[in-house]
């Protein structure tokens, strides 16, 4: 049975663009991401002014940070480790209960010896407030 020539046309167009669509999304998925040492601090707050930004009017907070290399300064609450086994630092603020959180990546490591009440600064890409602040790809500044 033979193909008429517009279907082996548009069969060709299909693979070809499948090819092509693949190419590309491969290549995005292996494109290396910036190291967050090699990125220009945009923005330096205390932790608690960060908080309270996205507290009180969190579309404002979100056009001036979002995205943003932020350097955090605040105490440290809480160090922990998240499921992929990578160092979090939660710095304090003034909400009993939520604070800003400073996700670290094996490339980044935590110094082991910091500790909670150390005050500290972190830099670190800020992802938005889910309950607390949240800072993502973080590094140890001092």
């Amino acid at each position: 049975m033979k193909m008429k020539k517009n279907t082996k046309i548009l069969l060709l167009l299909i693979v070809f663009g499948g090819l092509v669509g693949g190419s590309i999304g491969l290549y995005l998925w292996f494109k290396p991401v910036p190291g967050i040492d090699s990125l220009e601090t945009e923005l330096t707050v205390p932790a608690n002014d960060l908080f309270l930004a996205f507290e009180t009017d969190e579309n404002a907070a979100n056009d001036k940070y979002l995205n943003k290399v932020v350097e955090v300064t605040g105490l440290v609450r809480e160090v922990k480790t998240n499921e992929a086994g990578f160092p979090v630092v939660v710095l304090e603020t003034d909400d009993m209960m939520f604070g800003v959180i400073c996700e670290f990546e094996s490339k980044n490591p935590l110094p082991k010896d910091v500790q909670v009440g150390a005050l500290i600064t972190i830099k670190g890409l800020c992802n938005g407030k889910l309950l607390d602040v949240v800072l993502n790809r973080c590094l140890f500044i001092n």
